[in-house]
């Protein structure tokens, strides 16, 4: 008698595992724990903590809470950055309510959220004695987003959602400038420093004007010039669309205009 062919089903399950830590993974960018993935797909923790430790398309961040970030093959880099001093901003249209002043405490962070009654500006200020990373900013932007709606009945979206202040570096331990100690150069969008430190090398960037989500994210995957370019391109956009906005507005009262003529001419 024949024996049976045995197939092993360790790959497919394997497999399967992975591609439901990744759909995890892709609805929370800010990122998660490897305790709290487990709990949400109903698999065992180590189980998790192994495909984890295996999966190309995922990082860990480097701080204490130990979350993983999915990440794509043209933004891997954006995780390798710590952030600070991070301000975030949105303009509200229609807002006619009093000043908010509302403190949060999100972990070792402390979040400032704002809105001017005259300015219809919301803002959110983020300060950590640590470091933060790409994910907590996402997360941050979510609170934002979140807080104005509460506030303000608006829905935003991550494109129109401003960086007001910014800073953030990388190091490398195992790079050395010899000789000059610093380089800078200054850009329209940015000043960028590669510095020697006692542990190693530092390459930092320091905003200078407001930006965006996008543009952040292709300034630390294409450099900065690339990215004034795209930034150019994105400021002549918004003029044109006011200028469009003010014609529209120009036509109207126009219209209106001649149609009182014509009432006191009749």
């Amino acid at each position: 008698m024949a024996k049976k062919l045995k197939v092993s089903t360790k790959t497919v399950s394997s497999r399967s595992k992975e591609k439901a830590i990744s759909a995890l993974l892709e609805k929370h960018p800010e990122g998660l724990t490897p305790k709290i993935i487990a709990c949400r797909l109903g698999l065992n923790h180590n189980t998790v903590k192994s495909r984890l430790r295996i999966m190309k398309n995922v990082r860990k961040s480097n701080d204490i809470r130990g979350l993983y970030f999915l990440v794509e093959k043209n933004t891997h880099g954006v995780f390798d950055w710590n952030f600070h001093n991070v301000v975030l901003s949105y303009q509200l249209k229609d807002y006619n309510g009093d000043r908010i002043n509302e403190t949060i405490r999100l972990g070792f962070q402390n979040l400032m959220f704002q809105i001017g009654k005259k300015s219809k500006k919301a803002t959110l200020h983020i300060s950590s004695e640590p470091p933060i990373q790409m994910g907590s900013i996402l997360l941050c932007v979510f609170i934002l987003k979140n807080l104005i709606k509460l506030y303000s009945v608006t829905e935003t979206e991550n494109k129109d959602v401003w960086i007001r202040s910014i800073e953030f570096n990388k190091d490398y331990s195992n790079l050395r400038l010899d000789g000059v100690c610093c380089i800078t150069l200054d850009s329209i969008l940015a000043q960028y420093k590669l510095y020697q430190k006692k542990e190693g090398l530092r390459e930092e960037y320091k905003i200078k004007v407001p930006i965006n989500l996008p543009v952040i994210v292709s300034l630390l995957d294409n450099g900065i010039n690339h990215c004034e370019i795209g930034y150019m391109l994105n400021q002549t956009n918004q003029s044109l669309n006011r200028v469009d906005y003010q014609i529209k507005q120009l036509s109207s009262l126009l219209r209106e205009l001649m149609e009182i003529i014509s009432k006191n001419v009749n």
